[in-house]
């Protein structure tokens, strides 16, 4: 009997589009006004995935009382743009956003069909920006054409650099902290800021996103830079956006993603201290976190401990890597029935995951087709799919992985909400 699943991917190559980069970059930017030169269905795909965010922050208790959000306004190309192009219909879009919002500055997104009409997006921009008196900054990524969501998030950040940023003299022990994580009031960030509490340095969690044009000055202060990603394409976007502001604001950039499970914790943090020129801080910033992980031990190791899971890999599995799960399972005295791959191919084809992840050779294996035998015998799922109808206790595995012993915490404060829950019937819980 197969699976019922939802939501699975199984491509190796994910392609998006570089607009909602763009947007999310600079969404709360006070003083920003975000100009889709594109249809208005692609302003329809941002506000949902933003009103998805919107409703996240909400249940986790995230969201500021006094968020600024940029409006987003679109030129709502049409079937006549395509043939005759879109530049009059460009330049009267940016004629209203300056004379009714009046803003700080305005940040133009281009879509893929704007670059393939071959607009001059940037000679526009140019002339209305001496026409209105407002700084009109153009990103070149052209929604799915070139860079994807990271090309156009980054994109964004490099305008915003190159017209508001400077290098300065004056250098303050403070570290600028790139990557989108949810924003300086959530729970990531609160998670990052545990991970430098050890060390005598601000962190600076404000760019590109949440970030005033006083902010950006005070930013360009900064010594030091740390790119964060979380998975393998972003973390490249992020560095890649890192070392543009180093070159340019002479900041060093620590090139290295946050820490990923208990151990690599530890190690991060003892790099860290080597990078920032504290290294007799370290072992006080390890002792630091060893007590945040001995305290979740102690708060859930009792109920956790015996349980049996079974871990189901079912969503990009290529960047899906489940060491950390193995980790901290491990950790909390659980017992691994099996890894469960669904949509993986031939047994075959595992060989190279395999040796990627370093998976123990005890833990068994097993293909979609077998894995109700093992799934209706465990515990508690651990997954990156959620699996319909099914009568198991699943905690939906986060695909950008927990940040720390915090985030681990996280995950086992989770993990103990589900295993209160009765077996009569299924039910799921988000890891994030």
């Amino acid at each position: 009997m197969a699976v019922d699943k939802r939501r699975t991917v199984v491509a190796q190559n994910s392609c998006s589009c570089a607009m909602p980069g763009v947007w999310r970059a600079v969404a709360h930017n006070p003083g920003c006004v975000v100009v889709y030169h594109a249809p208005r269905a692609c302003t329809h795909v941002t506000g949902t995935m933003d009103l998805y965010q919107h409703y996240h922050d909400i249940v986790g208790s995230e969201r500021e009382k006094e968020r600024y959000t940029a409006p987003l306004v679109s030129t709502n190309i049409t079937d006549k743009q395509t043939i005759f192009g879109g530049g009059k219909l460009l330049g009267r879009c940016l004629d209203y956003v300056a004379e009714t919002f009046r803003p700080q500055y305005i940040l133009l997104a281009n879509s893929c069909i704007s670059g393939v009409i071959g607009d001059d997006t940037e000679g526009i921009c140019r002339a209305k920006e001496r026409e209105h008196g407002i700084p009109i900054l153009n990103t070149e990524a052209h929604g799915f054409l070139d860079g994807e969501y990271y090309g156009g998030y980054c994109d964004a950040a490099k305008q915003l650099v190159d017209r508001f940023m400077t290098r300065q003299e004056e250098r303050l022990n403070q570290i600028c902290v790139l990557g989108e994580k949810g924003g300086p009031y959530s729970r990531n960030a609160q998670d990052i800021a545990r991970l430098f509490a050890g060390f005598q340095v601000e962190a600076q969690q404000r760019f590109p996103s949440y970030c005033s044009l006083a902010d950006m000055a005070h930013i360009a202060k900064s010594r030091w830079l740390v790119p964060l990603g979380g998975s393998a394409k972003a973390y490249e976007w992020m560095t890649g956006l890192a070392k543009y502001m180093g070159e340019k604001l002479d900041m060093e950039v620590f090139d290295e993603d946050y820490p990923v499970g208990i151990e690599e914790t530890y190690r991060w943090i003892a790099r860290m201290g080597d990078f920032l020129g504290q290294p007799e801080r370290v072992a006080d910033a390890q002792q630091q976190a060893r007590i945040e992980l001995e305290d979740a031990l102690y708060q859930y190791g009792e109920s956790l401990s015996g349980q049996h899971v079974a871990i189901v890999l079912g969503r990009r599995l290529a960047n899906s890597n489940p060491r950390w799960v193995l980790e901290f399972v491990g950790k909390v005295g659980m017992h691994i029935d099996g890894i469960v791959f669904i949509g993986a191919g031939s047994r075959g084809s595992w060989a190279d995951w395999l040796s990627k992840w370093k998976i123990p050779e005890e833990i068994p294996l097993f293909a979609e087709e077998d894995a109700e035998s093992v799934l209706t015998e465990t515990d508690l799922v651990l997954t990156t799919v959620e699996l319909e109808g099914a009568p198991y206790k699943q905690l939906f595995l986060p695909m950008v992985p927990p940040i720390g012993i915090a985030g681990l915490t996280y995950i086992y404060r989770r993990l103990f909400q589900l295993s209160c829950y009765r077996r009569r019937r299924g039910v799921i819980l988000n890891g994030w």
